[in-house]
């Protein structure tokens, strides 16, 4: 019940936010200054709208000796930024959140996704139906990675940080600070939970910088230049929490394990912890105690209400903890009772063709 309490409250956090309005991040970097800002989206509606694959060997020609050049150069050559049309990158205008949705969607492990509920699409989705980035954004969304404004919003610092968080399965990392007495910025408010929630875990993760006067400027909208780095430094966090140290044959394997079983365990069917106990043992199916207990524990209470469980088409990041042990981190939606969720699951191997579902410290 106090996973279940926390997970409502990230979600009860994620309401108010939307309540409070959008957000325009302004992503921090050496160069803080961005000020005077024409706050127009008007100005580059599909400029991040070539895919990812497309044929790279871009020349910007308005980069040349500005302070981020060489992260921006960095990242057209990872096929991250793409520019526009005419050939420019517009290194200090201001950034939209569909141009930053588009940027964070190149950064991750590519995945499948699937077709939400239509509820998604009449509601968090209902001004991303049209136009180039429709895509993106309904991938994102079966990520968890959900949209709070329309997509020519301009992209703030905390609305930045809470997209990257969440895109690292780091989305409820901010539980860690909630009633913190220690006041890290002038300009965020102990207060202010949920300013709190996203700015503090970021900033401790190294994903975005305060300013030299000790303020994090939460609406600060993020230039261009800026979402370039702090992009660079989302890519930086996600190789160091998820190295990519396991082959992609062995990732198909642990992924189908787990699809596997709960393809066998339909919750609908299951009323206790008893009777999934039962389900498992007469399909033979290769999951420790410890790994049912850990994810089915709440059918050990009556009543209780649960998160749904991934479909494994989502954003997975698979990494070999030691030999022959895997940690599995699925960053999804879960659907309206608990939102973006991010689950861990282990999968051990001794062979290499055998696959068995374990507890953590197993």
């Amino acid at each position: 019940m106090r996973k279940l309490w926390a997970f409502c409250l990230t979600m009860a956090l994620f309401v108010s936010a939307t309540i409070q309005g959008a957000g325009t991040v302004s992503a921090d970097t050496t160069n803080s200054e961005a000020t005077n800002i024409v706050s127009s989206s008007s100005e580059m509606t599909n400029s991040e709208a070539v895919n990812a694959n497309a044929a790279p060997a871009i020349k910007l020609t308005d980069i040349d000796g500005h302070w981020a050049e060489a992260t921006i150069r960095e990242m057209v050559d990872k096929g991250i930024i793409k520019g526009f049309p005419d050939k420019t990158y517009r290194p200090e205008a201001p950034m939209t959140e569909e141009q930053f949705f588009a940027l964070l969607h190149r950064s991750v492990p590519k995945f499948k996704g699937h077709k939400l509920d239509n509820y998604i699409y009449t509601s968090y989705l209902k001004n991303m139906q049209k136009g180039w980035s429709k895509e993106v954004y309904d991938q994102m969304m079966v990520a968890g990675i959900v949209p709070y404004n329309p997509p020519g919003t301009l992209i703030d610092r905390l609305s930045a940080t809470r997209l990257m968080l969440t895109a690292l399965g780091e989305g409820d990392s901010g539980r860690a600070y909630q009633g913190t007495k220690e006041q890290w910025f002038k300009d965020i408010s102990l207060k202010d939970e949920y300013e709190i929630y996203f700015a503090y875990p970021a900033y401790k993760l190294g994903l975005i910088e305060g300013y030299p006067d000790d303020t994090f400027r939460p609406k600060t909208n993020l230039t261009r230049a800026q979402a370039a780095v702090v992009l660079k430094r989302f890519q930086q966090k996600m190789t160091e929490l998820y190295p990519d140290n396991v082959n992609q044959d062995t990732k198909q394997q642990v992924i189908k394990a787990l699809t596997d079983f709960f393809v066998k365990v339909d919750l609908s069917k299951i009323k206790n912890f008893s009777e999934l106990e039962d389900v498992v043992k007469k399909n033979k199916l290769p999951a420790s105690k410890a790994f049912l207990d850990e994810h089915f524990g709440f059918l050990k209470v009556t009543g209780t209400d649960f998160a749904a469980f991934p479909a494994f088409d989502e954003l997975i990041y698979i990494t070999k903890v030691k030999e022959g042990k895997y940690r599995v981190v699925v960053q999804y939606y879960s659907g309206e009772l608990v939102g973006s969720l991010a689950r861990t699951f282990y999968v051990t191997s001794t062979d290499g063709n055998t696959f068995v579902l374990v507890g953590k410290n197993e």
